[in-house]
Parts: C-alpha cells; structure tokens; sequence
C-alpha cells in the first residue's frame, strides 16, 4: 500500500515548512514579522499598487486572512492603504520603513535561497524549476477549467 511519501502534495508541503522555518529562523534578528507578513511585504513591493482582493489572489489566501494582514502591517507601519479613483476600494503601498524593511529582507531571503539551492547541482535546479513550473501550469489549467461555468450547446440534449 503506497504511504503518505508517495503524495506529491505531502511531499511539497513538508519541504515548503521546513523552508519557511529556517527562513524565519534566519530572519529573526532582522525583524519580528511572521511568514505571512513578510510575504505581505514583498507582494505589495512587486505588485503595488494592488487591492486587498488582489494580494489575496497572489498570496494564495482568503480575503479575510489577507485583510488581517494587511491590517498588521499598517499597524506597524510598513503599509498604507491609498483610496482607489472610484473610491470603493483602497490600493497597498509600502511606507519608507516598510521599503527599507522589504530590502533588508529580500538581501537576507536571497542569501538563505542561495544556500539551500547549493546542495544541488545546476542540473537537478533546472529540473527542479522546470518541473515546478510544468505543476504550476498545469493545476492552474485545471482549476481554471473547474471554475469556468459549463457551456451550453446550441441545442437542447437528445435533439438532432
């Protein structure tokens, strides 16, 4: 009987919280944000100005969740939310602080990337990336067929 080793699912999951730890674990003396904060930051600095709804999708969480977030990271001050033109929403920013966090950070993410990429060689990182990004294409296709409504034929079923 296959184990739970054999659930890519599994797998992948394991490998991301050991990452994330040790990346956090690094991150400490820089600075006291969680992982989903951080994430929060460095979204906001690639993708700004972008809606909560936005962030949510790119994060990959709830709306309540990242509005949460969101709301931490104003609360320290390395967010601001900006009114939209239409006025219904709000856009992300990064304050100063939030930009100078976002930089410590990313030079301290990129150095623990580094190291945990250098116990492979550069053959098993582009297998590695090229086949994350075959899995990634793929369940993005997959779920986008499962969200798009069924179409409906022209005629009704059973007539000719």
């Amino acid at each position: 009987m296959p184990g739970l080793q054999q659930l890519l699912s599994y797998r992948l999951s394991v490998v991301s919280s050991l990452l994330s730890r040790a990346q956090l674990k690094r991150f400490g003396p820089l600075s006291d944000l969680t992982g989903p904060e951080w994430r929060v930051l460095v979204l906001v600095h690639t993708y700004a100005p972008l809606s909560v709804k936005a962030l949510s999708k790119q994060a990959g969480i709830d709306f309540g969740q990242a509005s949460r977030l969101v709301s931490r990271m104003c609360e320290l001050g390395h967010v601001v939310k900006t009114p939209t033109d239409d006025g219904r929403q709000v856009n992300l920013l990064l304050t100063p602080s939030g930009k100078a966090l976002q930089r410590k950070l990313w030079t301290a993410a990129m150095a623990c990337n580094n190291t945990f990429l250098s116990v492979l060689t550069n053959a098993q990182k582009d297998a590695l990336f090229t086949g994350l990004d075959a899995l990634a294409s793929a369940l993005k296709a997959d779920l986008a067929r499962e969200e798009s409504p069924p179409r409906r034929s022209a005629r009704p079923a059973g007539k000719r």
